[in-house]
């Protein structure tokens, strides 16, 4: 009975994770405090290695340096959805003012995980997903214009939530490519009837067609990673 106190007393406090968190630039407020369920602390610890590789890493928005460790825990913390972060950067990337599409890869993965309760999709789907972009990437060398058009669409209609819009788009793009004898992957007929699993695979997709050095330094990136 005694050992059963002490175990139920455990859950409990478990259950009431208090986070303080320092912000050396509010100097009016430099410390805030957050409430951490006990799934939210096993989210956490359950991505640890793709938040920690987040940590240092800035991108140069409009004239501001935006760190996305920061943006990303602070979503995490509010319960908020990563899509429009995932749609700035991704944008950034197209329009060539930033190339860090590995740490977009691992905001992917803390949403995918994080937002669907222990994740939608598993680790090997979304780096398929994205080694399938990056296939189609491949074909549309020396055509950049076309590649840049083609992301453009597919991050818009992901934006607006339109998968029919997407997959017009995407039908195009293999089709244009026919001769290269590239199908359009099966993943795809599942994103019509479900709008997270729609934008998750998109994002994938996305980060793929824009990786341009995926082979050689995102994989030896990810296997550093994972030891």
């Amino acid at each position: 009975e005694m050992y059963q106190h002490a175990e139920n007393k455990k859950n409990v406090e478990i259950d009431n994770i208090q986070i303080v968190k320092y912000d050396k630039n509010n100097e009016s407020i430099p410390y805030t405090f957050n409430m951490l369920s006990r799934d939210k602390a096993q989210q956490l610890y359950d991505s640890r290695n793709d938040f920690h590789y987040l940590t240092g890493k800035f991108v140069k928005e409009n004239g501001d340096y935006i760190s996305l460790y920061q943006e990303v825990i602070r979503r995490f913390y509010n319960g908020q959805r990563f899509s429009d972060l995932l749609y700035r950067l991704i944008r950034l990337v197209i329009d060539d003012k930033y190339a860090d599409t590995f740490s977009i890869y691992k905001i992917l993965k803390i949403s995918n995980y994080v937002l669907n309760g222990g994740s939608h999709m598993t680790d090997k789907e979304l780096r398929s997903i994205r080694i399938s972009g990056y296939e189609l990437r491949k074909v549309y060398r020396g055509q950049e214009t076309k590649l840049n058009a083609i992301s453009h669409r597919l991050l818009n209609a992901l934006k607006v939530k339109n998968p029919n819009k997407f997959m017009e788009t995407i039908v195009q793009a293999y089709s244009y490519k026919r001769h290269e004898k590239l199908g359009i992957p099966l993943f795809f007929t599942t994103t019509l009837s479900d709008i997270e699993k729609f934008q998750t695979i998109g994002y994938a997709f996305l980060i793929g067609l824009n990786g341009k050095d995926f082979e050689k330094e995102d994989m030896a990136k990810e296997e550093q990673v994972n030891e």
